[in-house]
C-alpha cells in the first residue's frame, strides 16, 4: 500500500472526509486503474448518502479487479439507497457467495428481500446474519419485524428482547418491542417497552430524541387501548407538541380528549382526521364551501356520512336540527341505511355514494356537526330512541318468524368489518358465545354478515337460526329457515 493511501484511509477513518476525497483522486490521478481507491471513493460517497456516484465509483473498482465480497456488499447498499432492490439482491447475494461469513452482507441482503416483498426470504438472510452474529440487535429486529408480519408474535418477542438486552439504549428496539407486544395483547408489558423508548426527558427539556414523537404516540396508543386515559393524554399531548404537523397526532388525541369527555378541547383536534393521509369518506369534488355554523335560513345544506356506520347512526340525531334551521337538507350515508333513515328523519334528500348530488350551498360532514352546533353534554339531542323500526316492517318479520313457540327470540351479532384495525379488539368468534347454548328457553337467531359463521360455536348453539347473510337492510325480509331439532 503507497504512503498516499495510507494517509487517505487515515482521514476517511478519523471521519475527515474532505481530506480523504482528495487524497483518493490524488491517488487515482496518478494511477486511473487502482481499484481499491475507486472502490474506497465509493464508501465515501456511500457515506454521504450520494447513491448514484457511489454505484458509479465500486462498479468502476469491480471491472478493475473483478468481483470481491466487500465491494458487492457496498455495491449493494448504494443499490439499497436508490431503492433498487432487485439488483441490490443480486449483489448481495454475490457478496454472500464470495464470503459466507460476511454478516453484514447477509443482513442487507434480508433488508433488501424484506423491502422487495420478499419476507420468507429476508427471514432466512436475517437468520443466517444473526447466526454469524447472534448480538446485533439491528438484524434481530428486523428479523423479529417479519417474524411479526407473518404472524410469528413469540418469535418476534423473543429476538426483540435480545436486541434491547445487548443494547439497552436502542430506542427503535424497544418501540418495536412494544408493538409486538401490545399485538400479542400483552398490554402491561407493551407500555413499559414504550416507555424505554420514551423515557421522561431532563427537567426542562423537551425531548431527548428526535425519534420520541413516534415513541410517544405508540406508548399513547397502549395506554389508551388498556383505559388509562389520563396517562395516554398526557403522552399523545406531548407528541403532538413535538411534532405540530402530524394529522394523525393531532386526531388521536382528539379521540382522547372526547372519550374523556373534554368536548370543547377534543372537538378542534378530532377535525383533524380531514388532513390524515386516508380521510374518512370519499369526498365529492364540489365547489360550494363547508358551512362554518352561520345561519342556514334559505340555503340547502348537503351532510355526509363518514367510514363508520355506527357513527353515522349516533350522529344522525343531529340532523333534525339543521333541518329546522336551514331551508333543506341533503344528507348522505351508507346504501344499507338509507331506508331506515329516511323513513325516520326529515330532510329533503338522501344520498348514497356514487348518485348525482342536487344543488346545495353548503357542505358539513355529519361529525363535525357536534363542534359547529356547540353542543354540550347537557344539550346533545337526547329524544331517544331516534330511529323506529316502521310497523309495517316489523309486521312483515314477525309472520316469517317460527310459529307455535313460546321461545324467547334473541338476535346475535358478534364480530365487526374485518378491515377495522382494531377488529381483533371488539369481535368475538362465534365459538365464544357457545355457553349460551346452556340457556333454557332461548331461540337464537344469527344476525351477523359478513364472516364464516360455521364453527364449532354454531354447532353447539344448536338452536341458532343464521339471517345474517340474508339481510341487505332495515326493510328487507329473509326466508326463515324451519326450527333445528
Amino acid at each position: 500500500m503507497t504512503e498516499a493511501m495510507q494517509r487517505a484511509m487515515q482521514h476517511h477513518q478519523a471521519g475527515r472526509l474532505s481530506e480523504a476525497e482528495a487524497v483518493y483522486r490524488q491517488v487515482l490521478a496518478d494511477d486511473p486503474n487502482h481499484g481499491d481507491a475507486w472502490h474506497l471513493l465509493g464508501t465515501l460517497a456511500l457515506q454521504v448518502e450520494q447513491y448514484d456516484l457511489a454505484e458509479e465509483l465500486i462498479r468502476r473498482a469491480i471491472a478493475i479487479k473483478g468481483d470481491w465480497a466487500e465491494a458487492c456488499y457496498h455495491l449493494g447498499l448504494a443499490l439499497q439507497g436508490k431503492d433498487q432492490f432487485d439488483q441490490a439482491i443480486a449483489a448481495h447475494r454475490r457478496a454472500t457467495a464470495l464470503d459466507p461469513g460476511l454478516a453484514a452482507a447477509h443482513y442487507n441482503l434480508g433488508f433488501s428481500l424484506q423491502a422487495a416483498g420478499y419476507r420468507d426470504k429476508a427471514i432466512a438472510a436475517y437468520s443466517q446474519a444473526i447466526a454469524l452474529n447472534g448480538d446485533d440487535p439491528y438484524a434481530r429486529t428486523n428479523l423479529a419485524i417479519a417474524l411479526q408480519g407473518a404472524g410469528r408474535l413469540d418469535e418476534a418477542i423473543a429476538n426483540l428482547r435480545h436486541a434491547v438486552q445487548v443494547k439497552p439504549d436502542f430506542a427503535d428496539g424497544f418501540s418495536h418491542l412494544g408493538k409486538a407486544l401490545r399485538e400479542n395483547g400483552m398490554l402491561e408489558d407493551a407500555i413499559a417497552a414504550f416507555r424505554q423508548a420514551c423515557p421522561e426527558p431532563a427537567e426542562g427539556a423537551v425531548s431527548l430524541r428526535p425519534d420520541d414523537h413516534d415513541a410517544l404516540v405508540n406508548l399513547a396508543g397502549a395506554l389508551w387501548e388498556a383505559g388509562q386515559i389520563d396517562e395516554a393524554i398526557a403522552a399523545q399531548r406531548q407528541a403532538v407538541a413535538l411534532k405540530p404537523d402530524d394529522a394523525n397526532a393531532h386526531w388521536a388525541y382528539g379521540c382522547l380528549l372526547l372519550l374523556n369527555g373534554d368536548f370543547a378541547a377534543g372537538r378542534p383536534e378530532f377535525e383533524w382526521r380531514w388532513h390524515r393521509k386516508t380521510p374518512p369518506w370519499p369526498r365529492r369534488k364540489i365547489q360550494q364551501p363547508r358551512w362554518d355554523g352561520s345561519a342556514l335560513a334559505g340555503r340547502t345544506i348537503y351532510l355526509h356520512a363518514e367510514k363508520s356506520i355506527g357513527d353515522t347512526l349516533q350522529f344522525i340525531r343531529y340532523v333534525p336540527i339543521i333541518q329546522r334551521q336551514g331551508d333543506k337538507a341533503i344528507v348522505e350515508c351508507q346504501p344499507a341505511l338509507r331506508r331506515l333513515l329516511a323513513a325516520n328523519l326529515p330532510a329533503g334528500q338522501w344520498l348514497v355514494p356514487g348518485e348525482p348530488l342536487p344543488p346545495c350551498d353548503v357542505y358539513c360532514p355529519l361529525l363535525s356537526l357536534p363542534l359547529l352546533l356547540g353542543t354540550t353534554p347537557d344539550t346533545i339531542p337526547a329524544e331517544c330512541p331516534y330511529l323506529h323500526v316502521l310497523p309495517e316492517w316489523s309486521l312483515a318479520w314477525q309472520q316469517k318468524m317460527p310459529a307455535g313457540t313460546r321461545l324467547l327470540k334473541v338476535g346475535l351479532s358478534w364480530a365487526g368489518s374485518r378491515s377495522e384495525i382494531n377488529d381483533r379488539r371488539r369481535s368475538l368468534s362465534l365459538s365464544q358465545l357457545a355457553p349460551l347454548a346452556q340457556v333454557r328457553g332461548v331461540l337464537y337467531f344469527g344476525l351477523q354478515k359478513g364472516v364464516q359463521h360455521c364453527d364449532a360455536g354454531h354447532r353447539a348453539c344448536v338452536r341458532l337460526i343464521h339471517l345474517g347473510g340474508r339481510t341487505t337492510d332495515a326493510r328487507t325480509v329473509p326466508r326463515v329457515p324451519e326450527l333445528p331439532a
